[in-house]
């Protein structure tokens, strides 16, 4: 009776032991719980940082860009009647086109170090704000150094904020995560050129009678910059820390995410020595002369591409309708490319391919003179450069900061990078004759 008394409790014991362990979660399946957890603070994230910084995103290139569209305004081979108006000589257009850069490229690496020192909140909406009312002063400008004037001024204005969203971004998400998000941020850029190729349209045949048709564009697109500042100050947080859109544990879920990669978000506002390092650093040096040639494709194709199509015999109103088409397409292409760098976490030969492709559609646009079939020929190169030029730049700056580690580094790296990148800016008008 004792023997059966205690093989029962034996019994009995391990059946608890048995029970309890079937109540502790498995080392899978607490992994399985951890992913749940961090997607869906990926998701949180994504829903509330990428559309309001591809929005801002936008207008931004669209206040840069939007001269081209001004320029095509009743153009008639050469010059376009904002050329005329301002009695602009054959070559002006271009040095006004690369005034926008000298400003630029000198404040990149200061105004991001003051993002960080000031807050992303304060320092984008000062950003906005300033380069809204510059691009709006764009319809009232009289001649040519007027016109330059105000170029330069916008490039001092907009300086940090491309390089400064990078920084921010990577502040956010880890550098697997970082690609897909920058490429769906920087495909704002194509939608703002289909965006200000059909605005453009209708402004070009809507006679206001107080302003002309090129001042129009330049007056209607740059005042709602202004008024997005306001919507920065009150909607875009500042890093994950602090972020009242988060809870608790989602903001140190957030924190631990970042450091497990050798990012930490709570080192001095500002390091001297991350600084001088990321001069001295050889990738830097080398993603800064890849972007360098990335840019001056981009820019000479942007601020040329209603000029090019009405070249090819279409007219200077059906330009501007007809340049909107390769941004749409290019949209498409770049947020597809940048989700397959993200997957197969590939930058190199992402880069190298789009960059063989590009030599080669340039090749086709310059040599082409088939005039059976010419328009289709070229207009479908057209698609594909843009595709070609717009993808290579998120690629080539998460490359970049998947490699640069520390708060004051990353942000003077990207600044580095993309404002002697734009060096390009200045190159490329000035070999598109």
């Amino acid at each position: 009776m004792a023997q059966q008394n205690r093989h029962d409790l034996f019994v009995i014991s391990t059946s608890a032991v048995n029970s309890s362990d079937e109540l502790l979660p498995t080392p899978a399946a607490q992994l399985r719980e951890s992913r749940g957890e961090e997607d869906a603070l990926v998701r949180k994230m994504d829903w509330r940082l990428v559309p309001f910084l591809s929005y801002l995103y936008l207008f931004n290139f669209l206040d840069r860009a939007n001269i081209a569209n001004a320029r095509a305004v009743g153009f008639d081979g050469s010059l376009g009647q904002m050329e005329r108006d301002l009695e602009m000589k054959p070559g002006q257009y271009n040095w006004a086109l690369s005034a926008f850069f000298i400003g630029y490229i000198l404040f990149e690496v200061p105004s991001n170090i003051a993002l960080k020192i000031v807050s992303p909140r304060i320092w984008i909406a000062r950003i906005m704000f300033s380069w809204g009312v510059c691009a709006t002063c764009l319809a009232f400008v009289q001649n040519f150094a007027g016109l330059v004037a105000i170029r330069v001024l916008l490039g001092i204005c907009e300086a940090g904020f491309f390089p400064g969203i990078m920084f921010y971004l990577s502040c956010w998400y880890t550098p697997k995560e970082l690609t897909l998000r920058a490429g769906i941020f920087l495909a704002a850029a194509t939608v703002a050129g289909a965006f200000g190729g059909v605005l453009a349209y209708f402004l070009a045949q809507v006679n206001l009678g107080f302003i002309s048709s090129w001042r129009a564009i330049f007056l209607f697109e740059g005042i709602p910059s202004v008024f997005n500042c306001f919507l920065v100050l009150w909607f875009l947080p500042n890093f994950p820390q602090s972020a009242s859109f988060l809870n608790e544990a989602e903001r140190i879920l957030a924190l631990s995410r970042l450091e497990k990669e050798g990012i930490r978000l709570d080192e001095p506002e500002f390091d001297k020595k991350q600084l001088m390092s990321a001069f001295k650093e050889p990738i830097v040096c080398i993603s800064t002369f890849i972007y360098l040639g990335v840019v001056t494709s981009t820019y000479g194709f942007t601020f040329f591409l209603p000029s090019i199509i009405a070249k090819m015999g279409y007219s200077s109103l059906s330009a501007q309708l007809f340049s909107s088409i390769p941004y749409v397409i290019a949209c498409t292409f770049v947020c597809i490319l940048c989700y397959t760098s993200c997957r197969l976490q590939d930058r190199s030969a992402h880069l190298i391919s789009l960059l063989s492709l590009q030599t080669v559609g340039f090749l086709v646009l310059a040599f082409y003179r088939d005039e059976k079939a010419q328009q289709y020929v070229l207009f479908f190169t057209l698609c594909v450069i843009a595709t070609t030029v717009y993808a290579c730049v998120p690629i080539s700056i998460a490359w970049m900061l998947n490699n640069t580690k520390g708060g004051t580094k990353s942000a003077a790296s990207a600044a580095i990078m993309i404002g002697i990148g734009n060096l390009g800016g200045v190159l490329g008008p000035q070999v598109c004759k």
